[in-house]
């Protein structure tokens, strides 16, 4: 049976099943704390080489950086997020756009970005 009732917590009026039972808002606040993130050398020499250039999304490449920084969860399929083959197979690979990618490696609750760069140069031998 539905009643209205009032919230307990913030005094509006609410449809409810059970009048006994009172929203739970305190999910909704809780967040675990960010991961730990630090930068390779070869990485930041990389971010300074790609600003120079003009050619590629620094914004799209730092939206991802900071989404894998805020969250636990994976990165969206928009991004392609996946294990690279070979030398890299500890590490991972996201697709900021088109060819330009980003690899990163997750450490526990820390990431270490490591390169970003084109598919051709950062898997030419």
């Amino acid at each position: 049976m539905e009643t209205l009732d009032y919230c307990a917590k913030c005094w509006t009026l609410v449809q409810r099943s059970d009048a006994s039972s009172v929203p739970d808002r305190t999910s909704s606040k809780r967040a675990t704390p960010p991961r730990a993130s630090d930068y390779t050398k070869t990485f930041l020499k990389g971010w300074e080489r790609l600003s120079r250039s003009g050619r590629y999304d620094l914004k799209r490449l730092k939206e991802a950086m900071l989404h894998l920084i805020a969250n636990d969860a994976p990165l969206g399929p928009e991004w392609l997020d996946h294990p690279p083959k070979g030398d890299w197979a500890d590490h991972r690979e996201c697709h900021i756009g088109g060819g330009f990618l980003l690899i990163y490696r997750l450490d526990g609750n820390a990431i270490m970005f490591v390169r970003a760069g084109t598919h051709s140069e950062l898997f030419e031998e």
